[in-house]
């Protein structure tokens, strides 16, 4: 993610993805949020861990 950037994730008590939130310059989160969009419209239940680390693609999660 690019410097200046933050992506919030937001789960639910069962650990399913329900939001996502963020900030930055230019559209700089625009394809992490996209991803994200995805993963709650199919109800998943990422790793934390994965979506905490900034080693990790949201879009890879897709296919998880």
């Amino acid at each position: 993610m690019e410097a200046g950037a933050l992506i919030l994730f937001h789960l639910d008590p069962e650990g399913r993805l329900i939001a996502a939130s963020g900030i930055g310059p230019g559209n700089a989160i625009a394809r992490d949020i996209r991803p994200a969009e995805m993963l709650i419209s199919a109800r998943a239940h990422p790793d934390p861990a994965q979506l905490a680390s900034s080693d990790v693609k949201v879009k890879k999660l897709l296919a998880a």
